[in-house]
Parts: C-alpha cells; structure tokens; sequence
C-alpha cells in the first residue's frame, strides 16, 4: 500500500477521505472541493460527517451552512453558520458572521445605489452661443 503524503492528501480531498476517514479535515476539504463543483448533496453529506467527527471544528459547521444555503434553506444554513460562530476564532470567525450576513440578506431586495435615491437636480437654462455676441 503507498502512502499519501500531505500535498497530495490536500490535491485528492475524495481519496484523502476514504484512506483516513476519521479525519475531520479531509471531510471539510472534499465539503469545499464538493461545493466549488456544484456537487450540493454530496457536499452537504461530507460537510455532516466532519461535524460529527470534530463538533468543535468550526470550519466544518461554515461548509454545513455554506451546503446549506446553497441548497436553498436559510433556516438551517443560519442556525449552522451560528453554531459555527460559537466555536469560531479569527479567520473563520470572520468567514462565518460574513456568511451569516450574506444569508441573512437572501431574498431582501438590493438597496437602490445612491444616485438612483437622490433627488434629481434640473440643469440650469442656457443661452447657447448667443450669449457671446451680447457681451460686445
């Protein structure tokens, strides 16, 4: 059996977790790799199994919420990106309260930029060109 360093562990995440399917980590990178494709379902189902192999990995709960609200369901994709917020420390932190934030947005109408909001002003009248010939 040949061994699979950490390089090639972290470029196979579908491989890496069938070898150690213990490792939390391995599911939130297949979660992730999952996702960018367009695999939902199957995102969603590695992103669970990380949380349940590691609860207090914080990332895991991010790829839960993240499978979630790409899946169309705010509700739960909330209540995990909060789980997640419970546990979470610096970068994730940020990851998720700008996730939940995003989530929270869903489905509200975009705020009109600020020109289109802001009264029109009327331009001034001209006089053309023939202005010029009254100075003389």
């Amino acid at each position: 059996r040949r061994r699979i360093g950490p390089r090639r562990m972290r470029a196979h995440p579908e491989r890496a977790s069938r070898l150690q399917h213990d490792n939390h980590l391995h599911w939130s990178n297949l979660a992730a790799a999952q996702l960018k494709c367009g695999r939902l379902r199957p995102a969603l189902d590695s992103a669970r199994e990380c949380v349940r192999l590691e609860p207090r990995f914080a990332k895991g709960h991010l790829r839960v919420g993240q499978a979630l609200r790409a899946l169309g369901d705010r509700g739960a994709a909330t209540a995990a990106f909060e789980d997640g917020l419970r546990r979470a420390e610096g970068s994730v932190r940020r990851a998720l309260s700008q996730a939940l934030a995003e989530c929270h947005n869903d489905g509200k109408p975009a705020a009109e930029p600020a020109a289109a909001t802001a009264p029109r002003l009327q331009p001034e009248p001209t006089l053309g060109n023939s202005h010029l010939f009254d100075l003389v």
